[in-house]
């Protein structure tokens, strides 16, 4: 079964998938793809120097701390169930 739908990705590209019914349960392979269309309005983004890397950096500190503390939150059931990280 393939399904094609045209979405809008947000800035914070987060999206969520929902499959039709007909679609078996349990472990199943997706295929995600992202064709690239060429445009020709599109400029190459150049690298940041390290300078600039740090200045973006403490100019988003809040926004990126914020979003690392999300991630942390979100996989803080993987360390407290496994032994291996217990307190001692």
């Amino acid at each position: 079964m393939t399904l094609t739908q045209t979405i809008d990705i947000p800035l914070d590209r987060r999206i969520s998938l929902e499959v039709p019914r007909e679609v078996p349960t349990g472990r199943q392979d997706v295929i995600i793809q992202f064709p690239i269309k060429a445009d020709p309005s599109a400029t190459v983004k150049r690298k940041l120097t390290a300078e600039e890397e740090a200045e973006h950096i403490e100019r988003n500190f809040e926004r990126i701390n914020r979003e690392a503390m999300d991630v942390f939150e979100d996989q803080k059931w993987i360390f407290e169930s496994d032994e291996r990280w217990e307190k001692e």
